[in-house]
C-alpha cells in the first residue's frame, strides 16, 4: 500500500506543472491549529491524526478540542483531505501520538493514538473505532502529569509499541504501559530512586532510540538533554548547552542509534548541533547553522538519513544535505502566507502568522513531509520534487538495482550488495548480451553455419522440405547440381523413368489387345467362309424360288424394300471400287517414272496426293536440303493440325524454340519449361526462359511461376525484386524478422554469397540486408552483423562503423572501415580572453604581415622571371623546341618555364626525364636515370633525380618549403611515398577516378618538371627524396634509383606485360583501365575461387587484346561499349558497368563470348577487392 500511494503521488506531481510556491504542496488542511502525527501502520500509511491546538472558538472560552483522522488521496488533484473520523474532546491538544501495536494487531487493526493535553491529562483512542463512528471510541484517560504535556511519543520497536513516553511541564519524563489500554498500568519514571537525576526545568520533548529499544531522549528549557537507559534505570548521559538554551527538538538518527540532533531554541544561538555519543557528550560532532532565530522543530528523514528538516521563530524551513560539504541548508520551503492578512497582522508583523512550529516526515511513504503552521494550516510536501543546491538526488530514488541497453545487444546491469537504508556498500556492475529474438538468432546461427561449410545442396534439400516456398528452394537446389537441366524435369514432374515405364506400359497394353483382336478376326474369318460356302451351294430351284419371293416381297413390306436397295447399291459400288484401282494404279505408275528420270519432287508432289506422307519424306531425303525441308515444313503443316504434339517437334528439328515460347499454352507453362530445358542450347536457354516468364507476368499477371523461370534463367535482378515484393506484402502489418530471414537466406544462396550481384538495380535489397545487419546487431551477432552491411549511405556507413568497435575487431588488426563522419579540429580561438581593443590590434598587424608577405612573393616571381629569361638566352640550343620525330609512342616533349630547358613525358605513365627516350618503355616502368643534356651552370649540371608521380587529390601534402608554381595544380601538393625495401617495392596504385586516358598531343598537359638535385632528390636530401609530385590524371611511375619495376599486372597476377604502343588512339584506354582493374585486383588477399576467377579475367582480357589487334574482329561501337564498361569499372560505377555488360551480352554473345563472359568476372571481383 505504500508503495502504491507513492506512485499515485509521483504521477500526480507528474501531471503538474511545478511551481516554486506549489512544486511540493500535494495536500492540505485548512483552518486548523493542531499537532500531527503519521499513521506508522503498514497498510495505511496515507492516514494522518491531527489534535487541535485551540478550542475553535470565539474569546476566551475553552471548548475543547477535536481528534480527527484525515485520509490522504494522492491520485486526486485537489489539495482537499477526506476526513475518515473525528471525535471532541474535552481538551485541547499539546502533543499527539500513534502506535502500530504490532503485538496486538488482531485487537487494534490500526493500533491506538495518544493525546496529550494542555491540562496534563493522557487520552487513549482506538482509530479503528473511530473512522467507524463507533461512540466508545476513547479506550482511557489519565492524568499524572500536573502541567501541559509537550513531548508524546510511543516506542516504535515492534515489541514495545505499547510504550508510551510523555513530558510535560512539570518537568516530569514518564513511561506509560499501555498492553491494556483500556486499564493502563502505573507509570514508572525512567531512573527511579535512588537515582536523583531528573529534569529542573519544563520538558519540551522526548523521542524513543530508533535502534535501541531502551533508549530515551528528553530535553528541556534550561538547555539539558538526558539520555535515559531503562534497562539500568539511569542515566545514560547528558548534554548540556553551554548558554543553557531552550532546546525546542531532539531526533535521532533512523539508523545509526548513537547520533543525536538538538535544536536550540534561542534566538540568540539558532543552531542545530548533531552529536556522535560515542566520542563526545560536551563537544558536538557538527554545527548547522542558517536560521536567524530560535528553532521550533527539527525531524530526521527516515528514507535518507542525510535528509534533515526544520523550522524556526525566522518563519523558515530548511532542508539540510548532511552528506554535503559545507553544512549549509540545500532548499528552503517556501512560506505560504499572507504577509498582509485581512484578519490583521500587528503592523508589519503578519508574515510571522505563517511560522511553522512543527515538521515531521512521514514514517511509511518516502519523501513525504507535514508541516503545522500557526495560521492554521496543515499542509503535506513531497520533497521529491524540490530542486535542492547539490543536485543530489534522495536514496529512495536512488535505484538499489538498475540496467540499461546498449549497442550490439548489450545489457548493463548494477545491483547493491546490501539494501540497508543509510549504509553504503559496493555494488556489482555487469555486462552481458541479451537476447529478445531467440528465434531469428537460432535460424541465423543454423544458416551462418551451413553456408561456411559451403553446403548449399544440402540446405536447398533441407529448406525443400517445408511446406512454405518449398518449391523456390528445389528450383534453387539446380544451381548446384552437376547436371541441373535433367534434374529441373524432375522438379517439374517428368521423370524420365517414369515416363518410359509409363509408355512400356501402354505399348505391351496395345500389343495385347491387337493379338486379342487378331484371333477375333480369324475366328470371324472361319464363319464367313462357312456361310459363303452354304450360298453358293444352294441349288437352282432353290435359289430361284428365293428369288421369287424376294422379288414378290419387294412390293409387300419394307423390310424387302431395304433389302432390295441394299442389292442395288452393293451392285453399284462395285464398278467404283474398280475405278479407285484403276486410278491407284495410274498415279504407281506415274510416280515410278517421275523417279525414272531422276524428278524427285514430282514424285514427292505424287506422294502428297495420295497421301502416302511417309513416302514423301523418304523420296525427299533422297534429293537436295532444299527439298527435304519443304516436304518437312510442308508435313508438318499438314499434320499438326491433328495431331498437336508435331509443333513441338517443329520447333526442336527447326530449332525454332522461340516461336514455341511464343505461341505455348500459359496454362501448362510446365511442359514448355521442360521443352526448354531438354532440347535448348546451353546459350539459349536462359534467353527463352526469360521471354516465357516475361509472358508468364505480363500475360498471366503469375509473378510466382514467373519468378521460377527467373531462376532458370538465373536473372537475379527479376526474381529478388519479386521475392522483396513478396516480404513487403507480408510486412503490412508490421515488420517479421522470421520473413526477412526467409528473404536473406534466399538471397545469399542464389547470389552465392556474391555482394557484387546486388549493386546497382537491387538497391531496395542492400537496404533490407543492412536492416537485417541491424536486427542481428540488436541480438548480439556483431560479427554476422557486419557482412551483411553493404551499402554506401549515411546509415551503413555509422552502422559498420559501430559494429567495427562493438566486435572489438581493432584488436585484430582488421582493416578499419571509413569514419562515417567529418573530422574536424576544435581549438580555443586565439582571441580568448581578449579585449576588443587587442583584438583589433592583432588583426591590424596580421593585415600588414600579410601585405609585407605578399609584396615579397611578387618580388620573388619577378626575380625568377628575370633569371628565367636570362637562362633562355644563354642556351638557345637547349631551348629550342626539338622535333617529335623519333620519340617513341606515347611520348612528348615540353618546355621547363623555370630553366628554358626541353623535358619529356610519357602520356601513358605521367613518367618525366629529361633525356631523350630512344626506345618504347614499359606501361608503368621507369627510365633508368641518365646524364640529362648540358646545362649553362654548375647548379644545372647536377643529376636529376626521377620522382615517382602521386596521383592528384585532396587528402596530398607537400613537406617542401618551396614548391614549384608549375609543378601542381591549385591545391595540390606533393605527399611522401610510403617507404619500402627495394625488392619489395612496386609502383603506387592508381585511384580509379584519377586513370589517365590518352589524349592527342594537340591538347595540353600538365607536367612534373624534374626536379634537380639542388632543389630535392635523395641525394641532397634523403628524407624528402621520395616526395611525389602530381601531375593531373596520371599515374605514378617508380623510382629508377630501386631499378626498372615490371607492370602491375606482371608482378602481382604473372600475365604478361601488353604492348598497348601499337594501338589505335581509341583502343589504348581499353588496356590501360582493364590493366589497372587486374593489378588492383592481384595486390589484394584472393581465395582459390576468386583467383580462378581472376585467371579467366586474365584469359578475357588476353582474348579481347587479340581480337583488337586484328583489323576488323571488333566492330567500333563494341570498342566503344568495351571502353565504357572499362572506364566505369574503374571509376567504381558499377551500375554503368554491369548495363553495358548485359547489352553485350544481348547483341554480341556470339562473336565475343570468350570476353564478354570474363568481363563478368572483373566486375565482380573489382565489386568485392576494390574500395573507393
Amino acid at each position: 500500500c505504500a508503495g502504491r500511494d507513492t506512485q499515485e503521488l509521483c504521477c500526480r506531481l507528474g501531471r503538474e506543472k511545478p511551481t516554486r510556491s506549489s512544486m511540493a504542496l500535494v495536500k492540505e488542511i485548512e483552518d486548523k491549529g493542531a499537532v500531527l502525527a503519521w499513521s506508522p501502520v503498514a497498510a495505511h500509511p496515507s492516514m494522518a491524526a491531527i489534535g487541535t491546538k485551540e478550542s475553535g472558538g470565539q474569546g476566551f472560552d475553552d471548548f475543547g478540542g477535536h481528534l480527527e483522522i484525515h485520509r490522504l488521496n494522492f491520485a486526486e488533484k485537489s489539495l482537499k483531505c477526506s476526513m475518515a473520523g473525528s471525535v471532541k474532546t474535552s481538551g485541547r491538544f499539546e502533543s499527539i501520538a500513534w502506535s502500530g501495536m504490532a503485538s496486538r494487531q488482531s485487537d487494534f487493526s490500526l493500533g491506538l493514538i495518544a493525546g496529550g493535553m494542555t491540562d496534563g491529562t493522557i487520552n487513549v483512542w482506538d482509530p479503528a473505532k473511530l473512522v467507524t463512528a463507533h461512540p466508545e471510541s476513547q479506550l482511557s484517560t489519565f492524568q499524572h502529569h500536573n502541567g501541559a504535556v509537550n513531548g508524546l511519543e510511543f516506542n516504535p520497536h515492534p515489541q514495545s509499541q505499547h510504550l508510551l513516553a510523555s513530558g510535560s511541564s512539570d518537568s516530569k519524563v514518564l513511561i506509560h504501559q499501555l498492553d491494556r489500554p483500556e486499564t493502563p498500568k502505573q507509570p514508572f519514571v525512567p531512573a527511579p530512586e535512588p537515582n536523583t537525576a531528573n529534569h529542573t526545568a519544563e520538558v519540551t520533548t522526548v523521542a524513543w532510540n530508533p535502534v535501541v529499544a531502551h533508549i530515551l531522549a528528553s530535553a528541556s528549557q534550561n538547555g539539558s538533554c538526558m539520555v535515559w537507559d531503562l534497562r539500568s534505570k539511569k542515566p545514560w548521559c547528558e548534554l548540556r548547552d553551554p548558554a543553557r538554551a531552550c532546546i525546542a527538538d531532539i531526533a535521532w538518527n533512523p539508523v545509526e542509534g548513537l547520533h543525536m540532533m538538538t535544536a536550540i531554541g534561542d534566538d540568540a544561538n539558532p543552531v542545530i548541533k548533531m552529536w556522535d555519543l560515542r566520542s563526545s557528550t560536551t563537544l558536538p560532532l557538527a554545527t548547522l547553522q542558517g536560521h536567524t532565530q530560535g528553532l521550533l522543530s527539527v525531524s530526521w528523514c527516515s528514507a535518507d538519513t542525510s535528509l534533515l528538516m526544520s523550522c524556526g521563530k525566522d518563519n523558515r524551513s530548511f532542508l539540510w544535505d548532511l552528506a554535503s560539504q559545507d553544512c549549509k541548508p540545500v532548499y528552503e520551503l517556501p512560506a505560504t502566507a499572507d504577509v498582509n492578512p485581512a484578519n490583521g497582522g500587528f503592523g508589519g508583523f503578519g508574515s510571522a502568522i505563517g511560522r511553522r512550529y512543527q515538521t515531521k516526515w512521514s514514517p511509511r511513504l518516502k519523501g513525504v513531509l507535514a508541516t503545522c503552521s500557526f495560521d492554521r494550516k496543515v499542509q503535506v510536501f513531497n520533497m521529491s520534487a524540490v530542486k535542492t543546491t547539490t543536485a543530489r538526488g534522495p536514496s529512495w530514488m536512488r535505484r538499489p538495482a538498475g540496467a540499461s541497453f546498449g549497442f550490439g545487444g548489450k545489457l548493463v546491469s548494477f545491483k547493491g550488495m546490501s539494501q540497508k537504508p543509510g549504509q553504503r556498500t559496493p555494488q556489482m556492475v555487469t555486462l552481458c548480451n541479451v537476447v529478445s529474438d531467440s528465434q531469428l538468432v537460432d535460424a541465423s546461427n543454423t544458416f551462418e553455419q551451413s553456408i561456411a561449410q559451403k553446403n548449399y545442396k544440402g540446405l536447398c534439400e533441407a529448406k525443400s522440405e517445408l511446406a512454405v516456398e518449398g518449391q523456390v528452394w528445389k528450383f534453387m537446389s539446380l544451381i548446384f547440381e552437376e547436371n541441373s537441366r535433367s534434374h529441373l524435369l524432375d522438379k517439374l514432374g517428368f521423370n524420365a523413368a517414369e515416363i518410359e515405364a509409363s509408355m512400356n506400359k501402354a505399348l505391351e497394353a496395345s500389343k495385347a489387345e491387337a493379338e486379342e483382336k487378331q484371333v477375333e478376326g480369324e475366328d470371324m474369318s472361319q464363319t464367313t467362309e462357312t456361310t459363303a460356302e452354304n450360298f453358293f451351294k444352294v441349288d437352282k430351284d432353290d435359289a430361284g424360288s428365293a428369288v421369287g419371293s424376294s422379288v414378290s416381297g419387294l412390293a409387300a413390306d419394307d423390310e424387302a424394300a431395304s433389302a432390295t436397295t441394299a442389292t442395288t447399291t452393293t451392285s453399284v459400288a462395285e464398278p467404283v471400287a474398280v475405278h479407285k484401282e484403276v486410278k491407284k494404279e495410274e498415279e504407281d505408275d506415274s510416280i515410278k517414272k517421275a523417279l525414272l528420270v531422276g524428278n524427285f519432287r514430282a514424285a514427292v508432289n505424287g506422294c502428297f496426293e495420295r497421301g502416302q506422307l511417309a513416302d514423301a519424306l523418304l523420296l525427299a531425303s533422297c534429293d537436295g536440303a532444299e527439298l527435304w525441308e519443304q516436304t518437312r515444313m510442308r508435313y508438318f503443316e499438314l499434320e499438326s493440325k491433328s495431331r498437336p504434339y508435331l509443333k513441338i517437334v517443329s520447333a526442336i528439328i527447326t530449332c525454332k524454340l522461340d516461336e514455341l515460347v511464343h505461341s505455348s499454352d500459359l496454362g501448362v507453362w510446365r511442359e514448355t519449361l521442360a521443352i526448354l530445358s531438354t532440347y535448348a542450347k546451353s546459350d539459349d536457354f536462359p534467353r527463352l526462359c526469360e521471354q516465357l516468364a516475361s509472358r508468364l507476368e505480363v500475360e498471366m499477371s503469375d509473378k510466382e511461376s514467373a519468378s521460377l523461370c527467373y531462376m532458370c534463367a538465373a536473372n537475379i535482378p527479376k526474381t529478388v525484386e519479386y521475392w522483396i515484393s513478396q516480404f513487403e506484402k507480408s510486412s503490412l502489418g508490421g515488420r517479421n524478422s522470421m520473413a526477412l530471414e526467409a528473404l536473406v537466406e534466399k538471397v545469399t544462396v542464389f547470389t552465392q554469397e556474391d555482394p557484387g550481384m546486388l549493386q546497382g538495380a537491387l538497391e531496395p535489397m542492400i537496404s533490407l540486408l543492412t536492416e537485417y545487419g541491424a536486427l542481428l546487431a540488436n541480438q548480439g551477432a556483431t560479427m554476422t552483423a557486419l557482412k551483411y552491411i553493404r551499402g554506401n549511405d549515411q546509415s551503413s556507413n555509422e552502422l559498420r562503423h559501430r559494429l567495427f568497435y562493438a566486435a572489438c575487431m581493432e584488436s585484430t588488426n582488421s582493416q578499419h572501415p571509413p569514419t562515417p563522419f567529418a573530422i574536424r579540429r576544435v581549438g580555443v580561438s586565439p582571441n580568448f580572453g581578449q579585449t576588443l581593443a587587442q583584438i583589433q590590434q592583432a588583426q591590424a598587424s596580421q593585415q600588414a604581415a600579410q601585405q609585407q608577405a605578399a609584396e615579397q612573393q611578387a618580388q620573388a616571381q619577378q626575380l625568377q622571371a628575370q633569371q628565367a629569361a636570362a637562362a633562355a638566352q644563354a642556351q638557345p640550343a637547349a631551348a629550342a623546341a626539338p622535333a617529335d620525330a623519333g620519340l617513341p609512342s606515347g611520348w612528348i616533349w615540353q618546355n621547363d618555364p623555370a630553366s628554358g630547358m626541353v623535358f619529356y613525358v610519357n602520356t601513358m605513365t605521367g613518367h618525366t626525364q629529361w633525356d631523350k627516350p630512344i626506345a618504347a618503355p614499359q606501361p608503368h616502368a621507369a627510365p633508368s636515370p641518365a646524364v640529362p643534356q648540358p646545362m649553362a651552370t654548375a647548379h644545372q649540371q647536377q643529376q636529376p633525380a626521377a620522382l615517382s608521380v602521386q596521383p592528384s587529390g585532396p587528402g596530398s601534402g607537400n613537406t617542401s618549403k618551396n614548391p614549384s608554381p608549375y609543378n601542381m595544380q591549385p591545391g595540390v601538393q606533393p605527399t611522401q611515398q610510403h617507404q619500402q625495401p627495394q625488392s619489395m617495392q612496386q609502383p603506387q596504385q592508381v585511384q580509379p577516378h584519377q586513370q589517365p586516358q590518352p589524349t592527342p598531343l594537340t591538347q595540353p598537359i600538365t607536367a612534373v618538371v624534374p626536379k634537380q638535385d639542388g632543389f630535392v632528390s635523395k641525394q641532397s636530401q634523403p628524407r624528402t627524396g621520395n616526395l611525389a609530385y602530381t601531375i593531373p590524371g596520371n599515374t605514378p611511375a617508380a623510382d629508377p634509383l630501386a631499378g626498372a619495376a615490371p607492370t602491375a599486372a606482371a608482378v602481382t597476377t604473372g600475365m604478361a606485360s601488353m604492348d598497348v604502343s601499337g594501338l589505335s588512339g581509341d583502343v589504348k584506354p581499353i588496356m590501360v583501365a582493364l590493366n589497372d582493374i587486374v593489378a588492383r585486383i592481384s595486390a589484394v588477399p584472393l581465395n582459390p575461387p576468386e583467383k580462378k576467377q581472376l585467371g579467366e579475367v586474365n584469359k578475357a582480357v588476353n582474348a579481347l587484346l587479340t581480337k583488337l589487334n586484328t583489323a576488323g574482329m571488333v566492330a567500333e561501337d563494341v570498342s566503344q561499349k568495351a571502353l565504357t564498361l572499362a572506364t566505369a569499372a574503374q571509376t567504381g560505377d558499377y551500375a554503368t558497368a554491369l548495363s553495358v555488360h548485359k547489352d553485350l551480352c544481348n547483341t554480341q554473345w556470339d562473336k565475343h563470348k570468350d570476353w564478354i563472359k570474363g568481363l563478368k568476372n572483373l566486375i565482380g571481383l573489382a565489386q568485392r577487392k576494390i574500395r573507393y
